[in-house]
């Protein structure tokens, strides 16, 4: 990198909400650069409008130019905008709950949700997370992670489920082989009392970042449900994997983009299955 492309980076990297505005000589000072060669960038970033200077105190502060990009950037990397339409679609065509989550770690973490208003609910904290091993927005996840992360997961144990003993080594690994041979898997109140859920992993770059999932309650389901949903959720992870692949967005700013929009449906505490 161009030496004085660096230090005009660093300069800019300065302002942030904690000092918004900065003379030369205080950047010079902390950044230890001459105090000349700081003039020059900053008068360079001024005439193109990235920053303003006040004429009275000689400092700095950013400038129009920067925040139009700053608005561009925000938009591209808005994932929000790019999910909830396809989980508001999911959740009309298949007139169930659908909830979106990311992988953090080695865990799980309910990212977002959208419901029926027609249909009983149940409440579900976002935000809280799950050990992998928890049902199948989790096992749709687990299944395409490293070797050595599956192979420790399935050592169990197993005790943040319901009934701990509902899930063995040869279980987890049964389901685990399913979603890679259909690329969808349903759970039955391995986390959630009274829910079935089934889930679809998703991808960017060819790793997965997370799963889509719809849940409904277990006395509306009827048979041959999964198998339709599964279609449902396979179908629709794949065109979400293929916007975050054409976006090149993830999921790791989700939580920042949800926080900052208002739906009619959505409840930043809690949301309903």
């Amino acid at each position: 990198m161009l030496k004085t492309l660096k230090t005009a980076m660093m300069i800019l990297n300065q302002f942030n909400e904690e000092k918004s505005s900065w003379t030369a000589r205080e950047l010079a000072e902390k950044l230890h650069i001459p105090q000349v060669n700081v003039y020059r960038i900053l008068d360079s970033f001024e005439e193109g409008g990235y920053l303003l200077k006040n004429q009275l105190t000689k400092q700095y502060r950013l400038g129009i130019q920067l925040v139009q990009l700053s608005k561009l950037a925000m938009k591209s990397l808005d994932v929000v905008n790019l999910m909830r339409p396809l989980m508001h679609q999911l959740m009309v065509e298949s007139d169930e709950a659908v909830y979106l989550v990311g992988l953090t770690g080695n865990q799980g973490i309910t990212l977002d949700s959208v419901t029926p208003k027609n249909k009983v609910g149940f409440s579900i904290a976002l935000d809280g997370r799950a050990p992998l091993y928890a049902g199948a927005s989790y096992w749709s996840i687990l299944a395409f992670m490293e070797n050595e992360v599956i192979e420790k997961i399935n050592k169990g144990p197993f005790d943040q489920l319901l009934v701990p003993a509902s899930m063995t080594s040869e279980l987890l690994t049964k389901k685990i082989q399913f979603v890679r041979q259909h690329g969808w898997v349903a759970s039955h109140e391995q986390f959630t009392p009274d829910i079935v859920a089934v889930a679809s992993p998703l991808f960017l770059n060819e790793t997965v970042i997370g799963s889509i999932t719809i849940a409904k309650p277990i006395y509306r389901v009827k048979k041959n449900d999964e198998q339709l949903i599964g279609h449902y959720v396979k179908k629709y992870a794949e065109k979400m994997t293929n916007i975050l692949n054409y976006y090149q967005v993830n999921l790791d700013y989700y939580v920042y983009f949800r926080d900052r929009h208002t739906n009619d449906n959505f409840d930043a505490k809690t949301t309903h299955l």
